[in-house]
């Protein structure tokens, strides 16, 4: 292994370290705060669980250990959101008000870094699959649904946790929004929680691009004068399985492509794919939730008009209405926020391409001369 790639390796451990241990501390907190309420062996099983996760996340190159520690991040995950959320959303209560009258924080966080873990093995997959594709004969994916998953159940709950109700607003505007964020029906928490998926996505996609932004400045700054071809084909043999497109146009310029970078571009495409497939779900899942609104609403006007016979009757049923269209105004608020976050995402990302081909196009010919 080359000093470079030891470096490479030894920084990749010491942060997939410090999402482990800041996993296991959120964990044990969730175990501590929750103890009280579900006994000694609900606090025996969730230390069970840390244990069974701590191997792998201190020695991240232990394969068996890794594997393990995967099993145990998901058991933790579904731990905290089966307790107490879990059971007493079954028991009537609804999600909103529980997030409202809970302290998730020990929740949220435990989700928050076991996502950070799933998007580390995602890396460490890819780059093994750079490495060395026939060790990995399924393939691998580019971005880690589980991480995207995780990391959208945790802005729910902050959203939910956070988000004010309607009742300190005096638009009707303002109103209906957080009426609509604060929505208890399944279609409401589906539209939620899809929306988080497709901000976990977004982020860890801007993360990439971010990274492709330092390395183009850092270059920038450097010049062509002191930036070496030896030390740019070492740093994208290394690197480039985890870095994005505008790493990977510089990389074609200078070094010529076997093939490899097309490759990747098309993991790229392929979860880009996914993300832009996420928004037109949205305002279909709103307009399901108001068609079934307004089909039982239908289905009580009729039978409320056989009982009473009256305006009365009329009146109740219409003053429910406004909330079947509420799935509708939610989804189509989120799919007009997600195209305009991807749109901006995108257009940032086809600007750092054109600057790194100039880019690489100076320094190509400047180590020619």
């Amino acid at each position: 292994m080359s000093g470079a790639e030891a470096a490479r390796t030894q920084g990749s451990d010491i942060a997939h370290r410090l999402h482990g241990v800041s996993f296991l501390v959120a964990f044990i907190g969730f175990a501590i705060v929750q103890a009280g309420s579900e006994g000694s062996m609900f606090l025996g099983l969730c230390g069970a669980i840390a244990l069974c996760a701590v191997p792998g996340l201190m020695l991240p190159r232990l394969v068996p250990a890794v594997r393990l520690a995967m099993l145990a991040v998901g058991a933790a995950a579904l731990m905290v959101l089966a307790f107490p959320l879990g059971r007493d959303l079954i028991g009537g209560e609804s999600l909103p008000a529980l997030a409202k009258a809970s302290f998730l924080w020990p929740q949220i966080l435990t989700l928050l870094f076991a996502s950070r873990l799933a998007s580390d093995w995602s890396q460490a997959r890819v780059a093994q699959y750079w490495r060395a594709p026939l060790s990995l004969p399924a393939g691998t994916s580019a971005q880690s649904l589980a991480a995207a998953l995780l990391l959208g159940a945790a802005l729910v709950l902050s959203a939910y946790h956070l988000v004010p109700d309607a009742s300190g607003f005096g638009s009707p505007v303002a109103v209906a929004i957080f009426n609509a964020l604060h929505g208890t029906s399944l279609l409401h928490i589906a539209i939620m929680l899809l929306f988080g998926v497709f901000l976990a996505a977004l982020i860890d996609a801007a993360r990439v691009h971010i990274g492709d932004l330092m390395v183009l400045r850092a270059l920038a700054r450097r010049g062509a004068a002191s930036v070496r071809r030896a030390d740019l084909v070492a740093f994208f043999e290394l690197d480039g399985a985890v870095r994005g497109r505008a790493s990977r146009v510089m990389a074609r310029q200078l070094l010529g492509d076997d093939g490899r970078f097309g490759a990747l571009d098309s993991f790229d495409d392929a979860a880009r794919s996914f993300l832009r497939g996420l928004l037109p779900v949205l305002p279909l899942l709103g307009f399901l939730g108001t068609v079934i609104g307004l089909a039982l609403a239908v289905s009580d006007l009729q039978g409320a008009i056989d009982v009473d016979g009256g305006p009365s009757a009329l009146a109740r049923v219409l003053s429910g209405l406004s909330v079947k269209f509420e799935t509708t105004l939610l989804g189509l608020l989120f799919s007009i926020a997600g195209g305009l976050l991807l749109a901006l995402l995108e257009k940032s990302e086809a600007q750092a391409n054109a600057a790194a081909t100039f880019l690489a196009q100076h320094l190509g010919a400047s180590s020619d001369g």
